[in-house]
């Protein structure tokens, strides 16, 4: 049953989803506009732009960049207020799955498969696509909202949409248990810290235990990456491998490639 509080944003994600898709872009786009000129996580933006493109004439780069950033923040945040009603609808008329023919492959196998992809884009578009437009059977690894009353929405718009959620702290045991019992599908999105001057995307190995993938950009001491993760990522560089294949050449093959 809906929220009283849920009607309010059930209402305008209907009226944005009943628009042309160029009225809903240029909603989008505003929505963006917005948010740049009230500076909405400038600091993380300019801080992940400076270490892109350092150089002070590259200034110019920057901004462009910035600015496209903010309009696909935009669009993203009007997306994601589907899940109060139209995200199905929305998915089936606007959305197109491309290389549906390797999770049939994979499927074939008899196990469970992981999905593994960057923070970016729009991830419950994503999830809601592979879920209705090839059937796959979807549990997100994800964080709960707050407050619960949003929370409890945005989880009945993914089921509308034939997508579970698995919530920290019992992410691992319950994506575990799904893979064995379910043969599920888990779409884990890896969040990219930069406050930590470093990244590291936990999985696991063929033993049950957790390997890493890290980059070879050193950690600030505020967390992220460790020095022996460090140390793998530079001899995996030095070898031609990137780090993930370094790491599954030292353990042994990741749950997801199986």
């Amino acid at each position: 049953m809906m929220s009283v509080m849920s009607i309010p944003f059930a209402i305008i994600a209907w009226s944005i989803y009943l628009l042309p898709r160029k009225s809903q872009l240029f909603w989008g786009r505003l929505i963006g506009a917005i948010l740049y000129r009230k500076g909405a996580r400038r600091s993380v933006i300019d801080q992940n732009l400076a270490i892109a493109f350092p150089k002070s004439e590259q200034a110019p780069i920057r901004e462009t960049l910035a600015r496209a950033a903010y309009t696909h923040l935009g669009n993203l945040a009007l997306e994601i207020l589907f899940l109060f009603g139209p995200m199905p609808l929305f998915v089936r008329k606007y959305c197109r799955l491309d290389g549906a023919e390797n999770w049939s492959r994979a499927r074939a196998q008899g196990r469970g498969i992981i999905f593994v992809s960057s923070h970016v884009g729009n991830w419950e578009v994503m999830s809601a696509s592979g879920a209705l437009l090839s059937g796959i059977d979807l549990m997100i690894v994800t964080k709960r909202l707050k407050p619960a009353w949003l929370h409890r929405a945005i989880e009945r718009g993914r089921s509308r949409a034939g997508v579970l959620g698995t919530y920290e702290p019992r992410t691992m045991s319950r994506t575990q248990a799904s893979l064995k019992k379910r043969n599920r599908r888990i779409r884990h999105g890896s969040v990219l810290r930069s406050s930590s001057g470093g990244t590291c995307s936990r999985f696991w190995s063929s033993d049950g235990n957790s390997c890493c993938d890290c980059n070879a950009r050193e950690a600030d001491g505020r967390g992220g990456s460790s020095g022996r993760e460090l140390q793998n990522s530079r001899r995996a560089l030095r070898h031609g491998y990137t780090p993930s294949s370094f790491v599954e050449k030292q353990r042994g093959p990741a749950v997801g490639d199986r």
